[in-house]
């Protein structure tokens, strides 16, 4: 097997993707009206985007919320667009907000002289059971408002529901509003439901919030609903190429980034990439009808940290008033493999441990973090003698360890834990920036000789932990108490693996000095989010290849 083989999406895929994302909710307000708004704007020295919402619109959940937050992203494109016209952004996100509480802010709303108010409530409104008639009269109540104090343009937001299908009451009734009111509706629900998404939902396990994958998902639908509403049919259609490939020590790798035209005629386009930072640009034909596929040529991070590296990509074309645009992360984590003779970080035999000893391991406390003896750990991987499991080793240094030692999700809170999290998806799911029932989560409290495995179910408040069933029955756990900490040994059946050639894996050290919670946690590879978003999971091989790779790279 190669290991540089890629797992990039066919256009036709992604661009069947797009056409679910440019769904139309409603018929448009005339054509003619829209262009005259869009004249209005690039006329202007400059507009106000307001973005009233809740905490989804506040970006809570999100590393950077100030790029990554739909609102964040569409304002950026739209400055783009519209350039030389400057585009200010108001992010009136206020977590926990119920639509009464957007109804009394709109006075303040109207203090900005906003050109464009986006609308995002009713996600705490169901939470919180508010009957539909005051929800829908509070939603009523703030375009009405809008429309009386101002000219200001408004778009309305269906915001994801945690529900196995988009028809929820509350976003039904969001739905009929924009009908009724003739507001263009940009519908986060039925697009976030209709792409890959995280099989427990978009808020499970708390305090879970959509991630910048879905934040993505909903920009791209929040865009065609600004389209519609300045009455521009779009031309062009850009994607950056998604996939998982594993990268030699060395190498490069090509990103497809291919760009649709749709219209009947031909189209030169100049496309723009942004990666990390570093812009590259193409100008080109595409013929009508057609597409092309330029390719953005990446190469590894010179890093030789054990953490993951994360690079974000972005992609515009634009025609003249032809404009689109899309955005990824290229993700980096190392590579592994080991044998009965010991481990390998791409062709590098590592003799001993691997030590995660350093600050740049704490991903949550760092300010509390006091040094090695504090916190830190070290693990080693190897193949059972007779070749039929991996042994995971994890020696944890800790100089107080306090052992809760009932078994639910508090454990991971209120006492010492390890958490391992292993993706054994086929190949090329791994690495996706959600969970799906192939990627388990095990719990070892020190000192214990039983481990357990939680268990995900939709739209769960809290993980189930339980003792191993199905291809997990066999693992099996010993752990013992140390001069400085303990020690943990989990072998892991080859069975488990169900013959694939390689999975995905992080381990987690949880610190609690005292009952009071968690003080500390420390990531071999990863994040703190390694509950929700796999990405970051180092590559573990599980049989020998010719050359191994040093790297996995998946783009999502």
């Amino acid at each position: 097997m190669d290991c540089a083989v890629n797992w990039w999406r066919t256009i036709a895929l992604a661009f069947s993707i797009f056409s679910v994302l440019a769904t139309a909710q409603l018929e448009s307000a005339s054509c003619a009206e829209g262009k005259r708004l869009i004249e209005l704007w690039r006329e202007s020295d400059g507009i106000t985007v307001v973005a009233l919402g809740d905490s989804i619109t506040a970006g809570v959940g999100l590393r950077e919320p100030q790029n990554e937050c739909y609102a964040s992203l569409v304002s950026s494109m739209l400055a783009k667009w519209l350039a030389p016209t400057r585009v200010r952004l108001i992010t009136y996100g206020i977590p926990g907000a119920t639509a009464d509480v957007g109804l009394r802010e709109i006075g303040s709303v109207l203090k900005y002289s906003p050109d464009l108010v986006l609308i995002q409530f009713g996600g705490n409104d169901s939470r919180l059971r508010r009957p539909i008639d005051e929800i829908k009269g509070n939603l009523i109540g703030m375009i009405k408002a809008l429309r009386e104090k101002s000219k200001t343009a408004i778009l309305l937001i269906v915001p994801p529901f945690q529900t196995p299908a988009p028809n929820s009451p509350v976003a039904e009734a969001i739905r009929e509003i924009g009908r009724e009111a003739g507001v263009i509706v940009a519908d986060f629900d039925k697009v976030l439901h209709e792409c890959e998404h995280d099989f427990r939902g978009w808020f499970s396990p708390p305090p879970s919030h959509p991630g910048e994958y879905s934040h993505v998902l909903m920009a791209k639908e929040l865009w065609n609903a600004l389209l519609q509403l300045v009455g521009v049919e779009h031309s062009l259609d850009v994607h950056i190429g998604s996939g998982v490939t594993w990268v030699t020590e060395g190498s490069s790798i090509d990103i497809p980034v291919a760009v649709l035209n749709r219209s009947r005629k031909a189209m030169d386009v100049n496309m723009i990439v942004d990666h990390a930072g570093v812009w590259h640009n193409w100008l080109m034909t595409v013929d009508a009808s057609s597409s092309a596929q330029p390719k953005l040529k990446v190469k590894p991070p010179i890093e030789t940290s054990l953490r993951f590296v994360r690079e974000r990509i972005t992609a515009i074309a634009r025609c003249g008033e032809d404009f689109d645009w899309d955005v990824k992360w290229a993700t980096w984590t190392p590579a592994f493999y080991c044998d009965k003779g010991g481990m390998w970080l791409g062709e590098r035999r590592i003799d001993g441990w691997l030590e995660f000893a350093t600050n740049e391991h704490v991903v949550v406390g760092g300010n509390r973090w006091r040094g090695p003896d504090d916190l830190s750990f070290r693990l080693r991987l190897e193949r059972s003698e007779d070749g039929e499991a991996i042994n995971l080793n994890i020696s944890v240094r800790d100089d107080v360890v306090v052992v809760k030692p009932t078994w639910d999700f508090k454990c991971l809170f209120s006492g010492d834990c390890v958490e391992v999290f292993v993706d054994h998806r086929p190949i090329h799911q791994q690495g996706k920036p959600f969970f799906s029932k192939d990627v388990t989560m095990i719990a070892i409290v020190p000192g214990s000789k039983s481990l357990r495995v939680a268990s995900w179910y939709f739209d769960e408040v809290e993980p189930t932990f339980s003792p191993p069933s199905g291809r997990w029955v066999e693992a099996k756990l010993k752990s013992e108490f140390t001069a400085s900490g303990y020690d943990v040994e989990l072998t892991i059946p080859m069975s488990v693996f169900n013959g694939l050639p390689a999975v995905s894996f992080d381990v987690l050290v949880d610190d609690t000095d005292d009952r009071s919670g968690r003080k500390t946690q420390m990531a071999a590879f990863g994040w703190e989010d390694d509950f929700r978003n796999t990405s970051p999971f180092a590559l573990l091989l599980l049989k020998r290849l010719k050359t191994l790779p040093r790297w996995r790279l998946t783009v999502n």
